[in-house]
Parts: structure tokens; sequence; C-alpha cells
């Protein structure tokens, strides 16, 4: 049995298929959402959540 690529079993988000992503939005500035300044995806947490894979440690902080 061969495994599937993992580009077909995960496909990425368009902004990385496309290579128009920003290293810097992978990591969340707190102090910038907490002033309403940072960008969609860490404002809407409904777009952050659908663009976040939830890690055991970030499920553990949510849970706290």
């Amino acid at each position: 049995m061969a495994l599937k690529p993992w580009r077909e079993i995960a496909v990425p988000h368009e902004d990385v298929l496309k290579g128009t992503f920003q290293q810097a939005e992978f990591a969340a500035d707190l102090s910038r959402v907490h002033a309403g300044t940072a960008t969609g995806e860490y404002q809407n947490p409904a777009l952050f959540f659908q663009r976040t894979f939830i890690t055991e440690g970030m499920r553990l902080l949510l849970d706290s």
C-alpha cells in the first residue's frame, strides 16, 4: 500500500499554494490583537480558527 502525497490529503491554503503568504503572519502579535490593529485573521475568531490547527498546548490554554 503506497502512501498518498501529503498535498492530496491536506490541501494548503491558497496563499501558501501561490507563495504569497507572509511568514510573519504565522505568529500573532498579541499586542496588535489587543490594540485592534492586527489583520482580520487574528481579530476575527472564526477566521482565526479556520486557519489554525489546535495543538495540545493551545487546547489546554483554551480549556483553562
